[in-house]
């Protein structure tokens, strides 16, 4: 039997590494927040961390794979 577990984590500047790896990404919002599957206000928002719930794990694995980045989460994609 498998069980759902929920947990949130906090990440520091995590909105931070996100702009500054999209400042040094030639592409536009726009195109990025595509690739990603968000719209480019929410792409804004994240860098903004402005969120009062936990933003889905696969919204920000998305980001990152865009941006060719890792995030340094430190989540196993198996027990997120």
């Amino acid at each position: 039997m498998k069980i759902k577990i929920t947990r949130d984590i906090e990440i520091p500047e995590l909105g931070a590494k996100i702009k500054a790896a999209r400042d040094a990404d030639p592409r536009s919002v726009g195109a990025l927040a595509r690739l990603a599957g968000i719209s480019r206000g929410y792409w804004y928002d994240l860098e903004a961390e402005k969120f009062r719930a936990a933003v889905p794990l696969a919204t920000i694995q998305a980001v990152a794979g865009v941006l060719g980045l890792d995030l340094g989460l430190g989540v196993d994609d198996e027990n997120p």
